[in-house]
């Protein structure tokens, strides 16, 4: 009894989550569109509320339920920027539900229920309950990447996201019945103690096989197929949340899985992490110089960005975690600052904006829109001072010091393409001929999410030395130690 009540203690978080979603779904299966406003506050509350119970956590490492969820200072960093970045999507889906009159209170509600399998993704302390978790956080995303249900460009991206989302579960799932079938056991933890006893080879072909399902939440090279149609089909509130939160829970998942089960297997996952890594970054680097639809760019300038931070993970070295955790935090808040400026240039228009194009003349009727969207490019882009800058260069420093210079030479000039597709929007915004768009000013809720995205990427140098975010993620790194 003791034991059931400690564990229900330390997943509070998630027992709220799931009761709070449970709740407005029955409030809004009765009232329908009189409670959407209701759904929508409730819902940014709760996960405000939780994202700061996990920034103070005092949780050095407990587990629940005989080991199955473990709770540790590297689960807590992520359910923060899960909770947080999930919260200012629903503010930012509402104003979109409302000005398109798609008062669906599902919208929220899905966005809960995903955001509850990613909580429990990063907490999986074993492979059963990690596969249940993506699964969790899967099954809603597909519901949203076809929510435009009267565009047949939307639906049929969502049911190839579900078609190719199946088949990286079922690799996901085969990967780990190997694991299982060759250690006889499913607990990270105890995995690590059994290998070097254990089939090494079939060990080997399970983590491929692990991998390759993990490999495709982040959208990365070779299971980025999906990536460009559904951010491209998805309505943009759905793309912003796609390109951004999934990918945190995701990346934390991979980096529990390679260094807590797999830290003796490093010579042979850090040769499948070199692959991913540089295969996504010459893709997503090249593949997007030729895109004129903002969300299709978005998306493979997407699959590069996970390249760049899935190459610290290729030294082995687990201090080099750190510089992952600071590139996903800064690549989340300039993917959620632009997406912020670009729903409010719909929500004014009252009409989709989809190729760049779209945005030619922004800086005559909106100056101060078409700076903030200058900057998130730039930060995309690595230039100095922006925080996009410092993401990129702790991943360099960790390559070099590892004497993976060719690598770190590679992500350079990575760079330096992708920064020419960046360059086009602010070529768009302020020199091109102005097209037919409205005078447009920010909403509040919009400005204020664009005002805290283009603090923290301008002054990033101030932001790290005046807050705890350096200890918060060394703190989270020095977790699997």
């Amino acid at each position: 009894m003791v034991n059931l009540i400690e564990s229900l203690i330390i997943i509070a978080p998630e027992l709220i989550l799931a009761i709070t979603a449970m709740s407005l779904l029955m409030i809004g299966s009765f009232y329908q569109k009189k409670s959407i406003n209701l759904i929508n506050t409730f819902s940014f509350l709760t996960l405000l509320i939780l994202s700061f119970n996990e920034l103070i956590s005092s949780n050095i490492q407990a587990f629940a339920f005989n080991g199955f969820f473990i709770e540790d200072k590297l689960s807590s960093f992520a359910k923060f920027i899960i909770f947080f970045t999930s919260a200012l999507s629903i503010i930012m889906s509402a104003n979109w539900l409302r000005n398109y009159d798609k008062t669906a209170f599902e919208f929220p509600v899905l966005i809960l229920f995903s955001t509850l399998g990613m909580a429990l993704m990063v907490s999986a302390n074993d492979l059963v309950s990690l596969y249940l978790a993506i699964e969790l956080q899967s099954l809603p995303l597909y519901v949203l990447a076809t929510f435009n249900r009267n565009d047949s460009f939307s639906s049929e991206s969502g049911v190839k996201y579900f078609i190719l989302g199946a088949l990286s579960s079922g690799l996901l799932l085969y990967g780990s019945s190997l694991i299982y079938g060759f250690t006889g056991t499913i607990f990270l933890n105890e995995i690590s103690q059994l290998t070097l006893s254990s089939n090494q080879l079939g060990i080997t072909f399970g983590l491929a096989f692990l991998l390759a399902g993990i490999v495709f939440k982040i959208s990365a090279v070779p299971f980025h197929m999906w990536a460009p149609d559904v951010y491209q089909g998805a309505a943009t509130p759905v793309t912003s949340f796609f390109a951004s939160v999934p990918k945190m829970a995701a990346m934390i998942i991979l980096i529990r899985i390679l260094y807590v089960p797999f830290d003796n297997f490093i010579p042979s996952w850090s040769q499948i992490i070199i692959f991913v890594s540089f295969s996504s970054i010459l893709l997503g680097s090249v593949v997007a110089i030729w895109q004129n639809n903002i969300k299709r760019l978005i998306a493979y300038s997407s699959i590069a960005h996970m390249g760049f931070a899935t190459l610290a993970l290729s030294t082995g070295n687990k201090s080099d975690i750190e510089s992952i955790l600071v590139y996903m935090v800064i690549y989340i808040v300039a993917n959620i600052g632009f997406f912020s400026c670009l729903i409010n240039i719909q929500n004014k228009n009252e009409k989709d904006v989809n190729n760049i194009s779209d945005l030619a003349g922004l800086s005559v009727n909106n100056p101060s829109l078409a700076i903030s969207i200058a900057l998130y490019m730039f930060s995309f882009a690595g230039i100095p001072p922006l925080a996009g800058f410092f993401a990129k260069y702790y991943v360099f420093i960790s390559l070099i010091n590892e004497g993976l210079v060719f690598l770190a030479t590679f992500a350079l000039i990575a760079s330096v393409i992708g920064a020419f597709y960046y360059i086009r929007f602010v070529k768009v915004m302020f020199f091109d001929e102005v097209v037919d768009i409205k005078k447009i000013t920010f909403s509040r809720s919009l400005g204020l999410i664009n005002s805290i995205c283009f603090i923290f990427i301008l002054g990033f140098i101030f932001v790290q030395s005046i807050t705890p975010l350096a200890n918060i993620i060394s703190n989270a790194t020095l977790a699997l130690n």
